[in-house]
């Protein structure tokens, strides 16, 4: 799906010896697992819709909604998976400007197979596919990275800081406040004055990320609580601009790449994180935590030189599924 290739001699691999998988092999499950899911979401749902729209057997729709289900779950690997490869990728790669390039150019040719696919139409702008949200993830890294090595004056540094405790809160507020009324308001009937509700969680939210950095700076120093500060600011911008898009995973899949970045070192605990991310943006995504056993058995070697292939197995992928759907008479039917 993008260049995200596990070279080199990882720490546990020069612990364990080279045993395992390869970062190849690793990708091929991510990539084999998204088309399952994917086979299922486009081709798959439409027959399901047809036939509950036309034949109205119940024992076929739900024979056939069963076999979706399970298609869909084992679907939820692939994207934890490609994030976990993007941060080998970057800590590996020889050149970052060209492999964000490289994922941006990707985001622009997958648009139009990913919108035929799922959308029905050549190009619509209400959901853009997953290479953006590799894409935001890769620039967080690389901003990280920069904000690591290069320090900013301490003014801009404290008003980041700030920043990095408004702009998340924001972003916190809104994402817990709509799990509260998807979650908890419509099982109980409460009387609650929205603004006020929303205006208490943000300043309780803004008062936990101080007392967080402020117990980080004791412990680790003053100059690191700041940076974590700014990365905070950059983190949550990207995080926005996925939600503004309407990117596949959005911004909780930005925060995925961050979570595993932030734990790479500790590959198998780094997995962990990220899945506890997606399961916390939707139930629905606790099987992504299959994915700890690849991961487990992964040796830090990058395998098969095929960057390209996978590059380009997500565009081709997709438009084959949608002429699939073309000769069966259903690419008319928008999937979500």
């Amino acid at each position: 799906m993008s260049n995200v290739y596990a070279g080199g001699q990882g720490e546990e691999a020069l612990k364990g010896g080279r045993r395992g998988i390869s970062g190849s092999t690793v990708k091929l499950v991510g990539i084999v697992t998204m088309f399952i899911d994917h086979l299922a979401a486009a081709v798959l749902f439409r027959v399901i819709f047809r036939i509950l729209m036309t034949d109205g057997r119940t024992d076929r729709f739900y024979d056939l909604y069963s076999i979706y289900s399970a298609m869909r779950t084992v679907g939820r690997l692939g994207f934890p998976i490609f994030c976990f490869l993007l941060v080998e990728g970057f800590d590996k790669t020889r050149s970052r400007a060209k492999y964000a390039l490289r994922l941006g150019i990707f985001a622009l040719i997958s648009e139009i197979p990913f919108d035929l696919a799922f959308k029905a139409k050549v190009l619509e702008f209400g959901y853009q596919n997953v290479y953006f949200t590799l894409f935001f993830g890769m620039l967080a890294l690389c901003a990280y990275d920069f904000l690591q090595k290069h320090k900013l004056p301490t003014v801009m540094r404290w008003l980041m800081c700030v920043a990095g405790v408004v702009i998340p809160g924001a972003w916190l507020t809104r994402f817990s406040w709509q799990y509260v009324q998807r979650y908890v308001l419509q099982y109980i009937s409460i009387s609650i004055e929205e603004k006020i509700a929303a205006a208490v969680v943000f300043l309780g939210i803004c008062i936990l990320i101080v007392v967080l950095l402020l117990l980080y700076g004791r412990r680790m120093g003053t100059d690191k609580a700041l940076t974590v500060g700014t990365n905070l600011v950059v983190l949550f911008l990207l995080m926005w601009l996925a939600d503004l898009l309407h990117t596949d995973y959005s911004g909780m899949g930005v925060l995925t790449i961050t979570v595993i970045y932030v734990f790479r070192r500790y590959k198998v605990l780094a997995m962990a994180g990220g899945c506890i991310v997606l399961t916390m943006m939707s139930l629905n995504e606790v099987s992504a935590f299959l994915t700890l056993i690849p991961i487990a058995k992964y040796n830090g070697k990058r395998g098969l030189k095929l960057k390209y292939f996978f590059y380009a197995f997500y565009p081709v992928h997709l438009l084959l599924l949608w002429l699939v759907t073309w000769f069966m008479g259903t690419s008319s039917i928008p999937v979500f």
